[in-house]
């Protein structure tokens, strides 16, 4: 009897853990296809904007190029971006200041799109990030900040890289596609509701911020920042 007791605790929890994996097999899959589907997406619009307006002018294949590409819709970034080949390049795109996300190589020089897309979804507001090596999602969960931000998104600060047309950028900078800020006449409605701390962080930092570089770039930037190198 004291044996079947432990062999019946394994079977039921082989059984839990089989079926947790399944569970983290099936999410992982749903994810995949969400992400190729948005791939698929953005492929077909690089298509439909190259047969619009031409391939990017490249003069210098040895700099970044960039422009905007307006959406029409404010929620909705858009870049055609041509990278110089043999670059491996750093995203850091997330609320406040965001860390490294990730690092996509370019073996080969070509046109790509980078698309920041927002939305407010049951008390947050969420940034989706889509670019050639893959996307990645960023929540901000303030739910007070986030019904205002919804309310006055229009009356925000954007800083949008290349709005006014193509721009080139040497691959020892960083590339700086967009910065939110919340202008300080809100922030004073705001502090009333959301309350003295929330204000103050996003008094001393962005809203949002998405950055790309190579690995160099950010470290000398970094470097510039602090002073010097350490």
């Amino acid at each position: 009897m004291s044996d079947q007791q432990p062999r019946s605790s394994i079977h039921a929890w082989t059984r839990v853990l089989k079926g947790l994996l399944v569970l983290i097999l099936i999410v992982g899959l749903v994810r995949l296809a969400i992400l190729r589907s948005e791939l698929s997406e953005l492929s077909e619009e690089y298509e439909r904007l190259a047969k619009n307006y031409g391939a990017l002018d490249v003069r210098d294949p040895s700099k970044f190029l960039i422009t905007h590409v307006e959406t029409g819709d404010p929620l909705h970034f858009l870049w055609r971006c041509y990278y110089p080949p043999g670059l491996s390049v750093e995203e850091k795109c997330g609320f406040g200041i965001p860390f490294r996300d990730g690092m996509t190589m370019f073996s080969n020089p070509g046109e790509y799109l980078l698309r920041q897309r927002f939305e407010f979804e049951r008390g947050r507001l969420v940034a989706h990030t889509l670019e050639r090596g893959g996307g990645g999602r960023e929540s901000y969960a303030d739910t007070d900040v986030t019904e205002f931000l919804k309310r006055h998104w229009n009356e925000l600060e954007f800083d949008l890289l290349a709005k006014d047309g193509p721009q080139e950028i040497a691959t020892s900078k960083t590339i700086r596609l967009l910065t939110i800020r919340v202008p300080e006449n809100l922030l004073a409605e705001l502090e009333q509701r959301a309350g003295v701390q929330a204000v103050d962080r996003l008094r001393s930092a962005p809203l949002y911020q998405a950055t790309y570089g190579t690995p160099g770039a950010f470290q000398a930037e970094s470097e510039k920042n602090s002073g010097g190198t350490p």
